[in-house]
């Protein structure tokens, strides 16, 4: 996703945000009253709330997910103060950095490049990698015909390549960092059908993961990018188009998602967060909450193959960065 003007759509949020404090989510819809500046008792019921934010065009599906992991955890540090809980949805992710850095929002989760993001433009910090739908990390396959003579990422140039859309991690930003950190250029292309610059890779979007294996299929492109677990579900790559797919590259391992704190966070409630997080998967009462939110498995920490995962995610990140301002 290209963040076009994302600074000015950041401070048209501040400018807007008003917190109305208590338990009483909200969708992201703005308020006029943000002119004016907060009472004490406010400000203490602020401190006291515990809010979970999320980048959402469903805010009536989404906001009931962000309080069931929310009053969870806002039960858990009691011992710190925490007395309530609050969930925010957000529309875009300009307006989620607005508010990570005003402190409105105490935790998101989100995909490994929007936080290194939210990290970059918002002070964010990285505090636990989350088994989204039980899925702890996946990888972009790129693949083509078993005809078709392409047998390494080099072999793109001149070639046209598919891709789900422009908001895709798997499908559109990871591809883009293995095609720079391999010395490759990418264009986009008005159509199907039309070739690229002599020497670069020509990619179009096709919309859905069936749509990109049944182009190349067809030889209506010469690749398509997917993740690994696209490609191995039927739904997204039936097995009759699949037998005529060759992956000839595939990238390092990626967190799938990614739960991010505010930066300026309290020292003793980041780490009291962080191992209430970490004991969900062994706790009874949590089954339900992590089902609720997003089926999520567990969370663990950035440590050892988990960490060298985030720096090549990281590496990734800094090759496209430009596609975020």
């Amino acid at each position: 996703m290209r963040w076009s003007n994302w600074r000015q759509a950041a401070a048209l949020s501040m400018a807007m945000f008003a917190w109305l404090g208590g338990t009483s989510a909200h969708d992201g819809t703005m308020h006029a009253a943000a002119a004016a500046e907060p009472g004490e008792e406010q400000v203490a019921a602020r401190q006291q709330t515990l809010v979970l934010g999320r980048v959402s065009q469903d805010p009536v599906k989404t906001l009931p997910r962000l309080q069931a992991l929310a009053e969870y955890l806002a039960g858990h540090l009691a011992h710190l103060g925490v007395t309530d809980s609050g969930a925010f949805v957000a529309r875009s992710n300009a307006e989620m950095v607005a508010m990570l850095q005003s402190g409105q929002v105490d935790a998101v989760s989100e995909t490994v490049m929007s936080a290194f993001m939210y990290a970059d433009h918002a002070g964010a910090e990285l505090l636990m990698r989350e088994w989204k739908r039980g899925v702890s990390s996946y990888r972009t396959m790129l693949f083509a015909r078993n005809d078709s003579n392409i047998d390494t990422i080099d072999d793109l140039r001149g070639r046209v390549i598919a891709f789900e859309d422009r908001g895709s991690t798997s499908g559109f930003l990871i591809p883009m960092a293995m095609f720079r950190q391999h010395g490759l250029e990418a264009v986009e292309l008005p159509a199907p059908g039309i070739a690229p610059p002599p020497g670069k890779v020509g990619f179009v979007f096709v919309g859905t993961e069936i749509n990109i294996a049944a182009w190349v299929t067809r030889g209506m492109v010469d690749a398509g990018a997917l993740n690994d677990g696209d490609w191995q579900d039927v739904e997204r790559t039936p097995n009759g188009l699949r037998v005529q797919l060759e992956v000839f590259h595939q990238s390092s391992a990626i967190p799938r998602s990614v739960l991010i704190v505010r930066g300026d966070m309290e020292a003793e409630l980041r780490d009291s967060l962080q191992r209430t997080l970490a004991g969900m998967e062994n706790d009874a009462a949590a089954e339900e909450v992590l089902d609720t939110y997003y089926d999520v498995a567990r969370y663990d920490p950035f440590v050892g193959e988990v960490a060298r995962d985030l720096d090549q995610a990281r590496a990734q990140y800094e090759a496209i960065q430009d596609l975020f301002d």
